[in-house]
């Protein structure tokens, strides 16, 4: 005899078996390089846990980086994105940046993170 208990998240239909919860996307770090520059390209990544694939991966890096805004479809748990570091200015600029992922079922996460651009030498 199969005995299973209810949870939050669970369904069950009338022939008595039951789904797994679906876990929501859950970032765990954020990679950026320890050194930007204006005008020179930058690689940030991104890692998580948990979701169904596939993956779109947004990345707002505001101000601080060409293009500011990336999106793209990752069937893994990690992305990589390759843009230029924006400083038109003669001093160094922290910026903010945000990453989110949202899996296939539409469940979503996402972190903020800032980073600093010096200008160009």
């Amino acid at each position: 005899m199969l005995t299973a208990a209810l949870c939050a998240g669970c369904s069950s239909g009338n022939s008595g078996q039951y789904a797994a919860p679906a876990f929501l996307p859950q970032i765990g770090t954020v990679s950026q390089p320890e050194e930007l520059i204006g005008g020179q390209p930058a690689e940030f990544s991104v890692s998580w846990l948990y979701g169904r694939e596939p993956f779109t991966v947004t990345w707002n890096f505001g101000d601080g980086a060409d293009p500011s805004v990336v999106s793209t479809t990752e069937p893994t748990r990690t992305h990589t994105v390759h843009v230029t570091a924006v400083n038109e200015t003669d001093q160094p600029v922290t910026y903010e940046g945000a990453a989110s992922v949202q899996d296939f079922a539409g469940q979503s996460s996402s972190t903020t993170f800032t980073y600093t651009v010096d200008p160009a030498p």
